[in-house]
Parts: structure tokens; C-alpha cells; sequence
């Protein structure tokens, strides 16, 4: 199955909040209802017509790193899924390095979701383990890299006052970035491609009136994933939101593996910045929920309603819908 990809290439640090807003430590990667919220807000600052809704209408994924290997060639990473690995070896000697993997390579996502290609090791000496990441590549382990810096606080409330914090900013090696994966029509890939040539410029993630969060979009590419099709089950790469109870019940069935993430946040309307918006708990990327066959899905809420009762010049969503890939379910998963 081809879907297309975007490639972000960082000319400068960022910092990626979480919901603690625990400035001491950045998140590694842009979970998606952070992206779609931001292609909304560009659309507003150039005057298009915004969706009564706040759902631009096309499905994308989390942002997730990429880089290159020693020869240049691209390697992206997925989040590892909420199941285990088709792996006959021994698991003694590399429990630990296995409970620190936080992201694979596409081939060993398609291990993962085809367990009929079972393996006996993670390469020589199990090489293929290389901290949070799980690729064959060559690759720089660090080619995320961060940094703590003093900086001073500006308050919300004027009567506060001003105080030193540290703030944890990421860095990406050359030909290294984060990437996500779309599903839209044609016209819609190439109007998303210049709404992120102005956010570029805009920055994305925290302090980005301090030169945080620019990045370059490169040109829309194609990847391919092999997935089983023999299969009613299927992992999201995205946050999900379900549309309704009824739809969840049906997708948590026995088999259904999951994380829940809390998402909200600061509110950024002028005269607003003070409030929080509500909150919502969210299904994290990685998660396994039985959707019924027929491919790659698009599912979930794309219109959640986070505004306060003390606002009412518009209204606040979170996206919820998310992109599913197949994933075969094992007999001792």
C-alpha cells in the first residue's frame, strides 16, 4: 500500500510541549492534532475560509523522526506497537534493551503487524537494538540530540512576577527531521504543501517568537507498506478520538491493547491566553483496536469542542481522527 509522506526538515530548535508543561523536558515528536490545530490557525492568519468545525478535512499521522544512514539513504521510524515482536530468540539477554525501544523501522513495523515472518535475532549481537530505535540502518543513535537553557519567565497575570525556568530544546542532525503520513486527494496534498511553506516560517511547537520551531517542508514523496489483509484488527498512527461510545465498544474487544494520553493546553487567542482549554484523554499512537477489514482506514472524531464556558468569540477543537494501518494479531499476544 503506497501513502504519501512529508518530510520537515528543522532550520532551528524546538521545543514540544506535553500537557504537564514540563518545560525542563521536550517531547521528541508532534503528536497530530497539534499539526492539524496549527494548518487551521495558518488558514486563519492568511484569510481562507475555515471550517465551521475545525476539520480541514483530510487524515493525516503523528510526526515522527526520520533520518539517513551511512549511505545516505532515508530510514523512518514508526511507534512501536502495543504488542510483541514475532521473536523465537532468547529474550533473556535483551528484556532491557527491548522495554527501551520506543520507535522501529519499516521493516520491523511490518514484522510486527505480518507475525508470520517470525526472526531469531535483533542482528549480530544484537545490534539492531540501538537505544529507543530498532533498525538494521546504520544509523547516528543521536542523531535527536537536546539541550537545557536558562530563560525568563514573561507572566501570564500581570500582578505576577517575572522568574528563571529551564527550558529542554531538540535538535536534529543534518538529513535528519520529522515526518508524517496523508491521505487526501491530490489538491489537497499540494494545499497542505503551501500551508506548511508559511508555518515553516511561522514555527511550530513553543517559543517560537525566540527562533524555535522553523522548519522547511520538503516536496511530498510515496512510501510503501506491506500489511496483512487477512485481518479485522489494525494499529493508529495517529491520536484517536472515537466518534461515538458505540464505535468504541465494538473496537475494545479482547484483543484491543492501548494507551490513553490527556491532551489540552493554553488557549492562544489574544485576551484568552490565561485559560487553559478543557481537556480530553485521547488513545496514543500505537494502539491496537479491531476495526473490521478493508485496508488502511481513516476513523475517529475530527471535531472535538475543548472550549471554555468563559469563551465565545469561536470555538476550540481537537482532531481526533487518525490514520489506521492492518496488523495481524498472534495467539499468544
Amino acid at each position: 500500500m503506497k501513502l504519501t509522506i512529508f518530510k520537515l526538515k528543522f532550520d532551528s530548535p524546538l521545543h514540544i510541549g506535553n500537557y504537564r508543561e514540563d518545560y525542563e523536558q521536550s517531547n521528541s515528536y508532534i503528536r497530530s492534532d497539534t499539526l492539524y490545530a496549527a494548518v487551521i490557525a495558518t488558514w486563519a492568519k492568511i484569510g481562507m475560509k475555515i471550517p465551521e468545525t475545525g476539520d480541514p478535512g483530510f487524515t493525516i499521522s503523528s510526526l515522527f523522526p526520520y533520518t539517513s544512514d551511512t549511505e545516505g539513504k532515508d530510514v523512518f521510524f514508526l511507534p512501536k506497537i502495543s504488542l510483541s515482536f514475532p521473536y523465537k530468540g532468547d529474550t533473556v539477554g535483551i528484556a532491557k534493551k527491548l522495554k527501551k525501544v520506543n520507535w522501529v523501522d519499516y521493516d520491523y513495523f511490518e514484522k510486527q503487524i505480518n507475525p508470520a515472518n517470525t526472526f531469531s535475532s535483533f542482528g549480530r549481537d544484537n545490534d539492531h537494538l540501538k537505544g529507543e530505535f530498532c533498525t538494521s540502518k546504520k544509523i547516528d543513535k543521536k542523531f535527536i540530540s537536546k539541550q537545557v537553557l536558562p530563560r525568563v519567565t514573561v507572566p501570564r497575570n500581570i500582578d505576577d512576577s517575572s522568574g528563571i525556568f529551564y527550558m529542554e530544546r531538540i535538535r536534529f542532525t543534518e538529513g535528519s527531521g520529522l515526518y508524517f503520513m496523508f491521505k487526501a486527494t491530490d489538491d489537497q496534498k499540494e494545499k497542505l504543501y503551501k500551508t506548511l511553506e508559511i508555518l515553516g516560517r511561522e514555527g511550530i511547537g513553543t517559543d517560537r517568537t525566540v527562533g524555535n520551531g522553523y522548519f522547511t517542508p520538503l516536496r511530498p514523496e510515496e512510501i510503501t507498506i506491506t500489511f496483512p489483509r487477512d485481518t479485522e484488527y489494525a494499529v493508529n498512527i495517529s491520536l484517536f478520538y472515537p466518534e461515538s461510545m458505540e464505535q468504541l465498544k465494538v473496537m475494545l474487544d479482547k484483543n484491543a491493547r492501548y494507551d490513553l494520553v490527556k491532551r489540552g493546553g493554553w488557549i492562544t487567542t489574544a485576551g484568552f491566553n490565561t485559560y487553559r482549554k478543557k481537556s480530553v484523554y485521547m488513545f496514543a499512537e500505537g494502539s491496537v483496536f479491531k476495526t473490521g477489514k478493508n485496508g488502511i482506514k481513516e476513523m475517529g472524531c475530527g471535531s472535538i469542542d475543548l472550549t471554555p464556558k468563559i469563551m465565545n468569540e469561536h470555538k476550540i477543537f481537537r482532531n481526533g481522527r487518525s490514520l489506521f494501518i492492518p496488523v495481524k494479531i498472534r495467539n499468544d499476544d
